[in-house]
Parts: C-alpha cells; sequence; structure tokens
C-alpha cells in the first residue's frame, strides 16, 4: 500500500469500477435576459419591450395593452424581477443533493500514526474506488469538522477518493472541497470506531498542479463508516480476534491461544514470497522445535498464494507440507484483512510493506510486545529470547 491512495497486493486486492456517475449540479450561475423572457410573457412578448399602446406579437391591439397589463395583462416589470428572480435565487441556494455516491464501503482498515487515517474500499477481493479519511490532528468525539476551504496540501481533515486504483495508484484522485464529518464513536485502541459523513462534494485533483478542477466532480450523500482502530504495541490484541487453523479448519482466538504460553510468534507469508521460503525452512529445521507449547507458540499466517491471490484453506494446507508434516501451525488469512483489522502493521511512511512480517504476542496477557517497522531497536527474535530467559 501506498500513502495517498496507492496499495500494495498484500494488503489490498482491488477491482476497476466500470463506470460512476458526476455529481448532479445545481443550475447555471447566470440566467440570460431569454430565459427570463420566456417565462414572463405570453407567447413571444420579451419583458421591456412591450409598452403601453404597443401590439404584442400580433394578438394585442393598440390601446389595449397598459404598462400594468403588459405580459399577459399580469406581470409588470418590476413583479417579475421580485418573483420570478427571487424563485432563481431560492433555486442556486437548495442544499446539497448527491445524484449518486461514487463509492459504498465494503472493507475498511485504520492507519493510527503518523497520521490518523482511515481507508475505505468499495470491494476486498478487487480493484475498485478508495475512500481516504486523513487527520493532521486527533479527532475529537462529536465534533463536526467542516470541509470547505480545505486543499489538498493544507488541511485538518483531508477526504481523497481515487478511482479505478491499482497497486501503482489511482486512475483518479478526487479532494472534500465541501461537506461535513462528525465521529460518532472513537474507540481506543482495539476498539470500533464510526464517522458519519454529509454533502461531501470533491473536485479533481489536478497531477500536474495539485489543484482542484472544479469542472469535474463527484459526491457522497449521507453516510456512516466504521472500522476496527488497530491494537498498536504495548496495548493487548482483541478479546475477539481468531484465525482459521489450517490442520483443523476451526477458528482459534489469538489470546487464548497463548494463555498457557510465554508468547506466540506471529510469521505473515505468501507462497509467493521467496524471503518467507528461506527463513521458514530455516525457523522449521532449527528454531521451531526447540519450543513447547508452554514457551513459544509459533502461528504462521498464509496470506496469498503463489499466483498472489487470496488464500484459501486448501492452500494452506498445501503450503504447510512444504515444511512440516502437519499444517498444525498454519493459519489462513487471505490478504491479512484479519490481521491487519486488529493489529496495526506498522508500514512506512509511504504505506509500504513487506514480507515475510514478524510480531511476538506476550502469553496470558495477549500483550502486543512487538512488530517489524514499529520503532525501537530489537527485533522478533531478541523479543522472543527476553520471554525465554
Amino acid at each position: 500500500m501506498k500513502q495517498f491512495l496507492q496499495f500494495n497486493k498484500a494488503q489490498f486486492v482491488l477491482t476497476v469500477l466500470l463506470s460512476f456517475n458526476l455529481l448532479a449540479c445545481g443550475g447555471d450561475d447566470e440566467i440570460t435576459e431569454e430565459s427570463m423572457a420566456g417565462e414572463t410573457t405570453a407567447g413571444e412578448t420579451v419583458a421591456g419591450e412591450t409598452a403601453a399602446g404597443e401590439t404584442t406579437a400580433g394578438e394585442t391591439t393598440a390601446g389595449e395593452t397598459t404598462a400594468g397589463e403588459t405580459a399577459a395583462g399580469e406581470m409588470v416589470a418590476g413583479e417579475m424581477v421580485a418573483g420570478e428572480m427571487a424563485g432563481a435565487t431560492d433555486m442556486q441556494e437548495e442544499a446539497f443533493v448527491c445524484a449518486q455516491d461514487i463509492l459504498q464501503v465494503q472493507t475498511a482498515s485504520v492507519r493510527p500514526s503518523p497520521n490518523f487515517t482511515y481507508l475505505g474500499i468499495d470491494d476486498r477481493f478487487n480493484f475498485n474506488n478508495i475512500l481516504q479519511v486523513e487527520f493532521t490532528v486527533e479527532p475529537v468525539q462529536g465534533q463536526a469538522y467542516t470541509l470547505e476551504g480545505q486543499t489538498p496540501s493544507n488541511y485538518t481533515v483531508g477526504v481523497f477518493i481515487g478511482v479505478e486504483c491499482r497497486e501503482e495508484g489511482c486512475a483518479e484522485v478526487y479532494f472534500a472541497s465541501g461537506g461535513e464529518i462528525t465521529f460518532s464513536e472513537l474507540g481506543a485502541s482495539g476498539q470500533e470506531l464510526a464517522f458519519d459523513i454529509s454533502g461531501l462534494l470533491l473536485s479533481r485533483v489536478n497531477r500536474d498542479t495539485g489543484m482542484l478542477d472544479s469542472s469535474t466532480q463527484v459526491c457522497l450523500s449521507n453516510q456512516e463508516f466504521r472500522a476496527m482502530r488497530p491494537t498498536e504495541v504495548g496495548d493487548s490484541v482483541p478479546d475477539n480476534f481468531a484465525l482459521q487453523n489450517c490442520e483443523t479448519g476451526e477458528m482459534v482466538n489469538v489470546k487464548e491461544f497463548g494463555t498457557n504460553a510465554q508468547g506466540i510468534w506471529y510469521f505473515a507469508t505468501a507462497g509467493w514470497c521467496p524471503a518467507c521460503r528461506q527463513t521458514l525452512t530455516y525457523l522449521f529445521a532449527e528454531v521451531f522445535p526447540t519450543f513447547t507449547p508452554e514457551t513459544i507458540r509459533p502461528m504462521i499466517v498464509v496470506s496469498e498464494d503463489d499466483q498472489a491471490e487470496p488464500a484459501t484453506l486448501a492452500f494452506c494446507r498445501s503450503y504447510a507440507a512444504r515444511y512440516a508434516d502437519s499444517a498444525e501451525h498454519f493459519y489462513v488469512d487471505a490478504s491479512l484483512n484479519t490481521t491487519f483489522e486488529n493489529l496495526w502493521a506498522y508500514f512506512g511512511d509511504d504505506g509500504s510493506f513487506g514480507l515475510p512480517w514478524q510480531a511476538v504476542i506476550e502469553g496470558g496477557t495477549g500483550t502486543y510486545l512487538y512488530a517489524d517497522g514499529a520503532p525501537g531497536p530489537d527485533t522478533a527474535t531478541d523479543v522472543i529470547n527476553r520471554l525465554l530467559e
């Protein structure tokens, strides 16, 4: 994944959206004399051209039409301005209406640092549209954030939408220049957060200048978005964090899995990853045999197959057979979606993420002790050795 709507296949696999509708904007800013005349005359009479005593389009005889009867004998020029023009002004000031939402989020995740960021995607296994909401300050529950006046280079709350996004980036990027966002729930680490958006109007970002092009816009109407705020190092993993064991097919609660052990060695891998193959070959030959269920319990988490497609239970079992006689230490997590929902994986500042990825969870307490990429000089082996002391 790359920040500003670029993504790594290990985190999300997206799909092309076949079509989307642009925002249906309100009426024109200017109302011409011709259009006004069409509303205020009977037949073809133009306001201001028919005076007392003059003939109107061959229908009104001389001397019969007075100034007060001009335009079907009902509307004078002053009334036209007060009535019809007022109606036109009211039309321009109507409340925001979104003709069709640019996306409907199907799966979401939260990046807690360096900037608090929500990421929502139309379809978890295909290329599609992406919603990214980034805060440069910690959001406050219940506070409404108005988006008018913000720019892609200067914002407190930046709302971006990427269109037809792939690993290398998105075909188009839009930025919210209107609307409002409010957090209704702001859970702590390992808890759910929720926010509401209202009347989001987004303009296309010019790739060359970084400026907004208001001639090309999309929108989002009133919607609520939810996501789990992942656990950070130092906090306890969520109580409901569970993965499917590849040997038994049963769901295993991660915190309960380590209750009677000193720690869990969490190792995320994929079939296409050569570095993972080398590391696992060494670990199964030299390291894992030295552990017992009461010391360190390995969790080998398989995310994708040899073709970088989301892993299945069947593939996980065949993958395990490359390293061990059984799949008891192996777990399937397609595209690491469950992992990322529960554990902050400490992506790089540019959103990068590499495999293999290792984490250490303390036995008994379920405390998230270590993650590759987290601040500090330790390695997974350093933390494991301290647990064994």
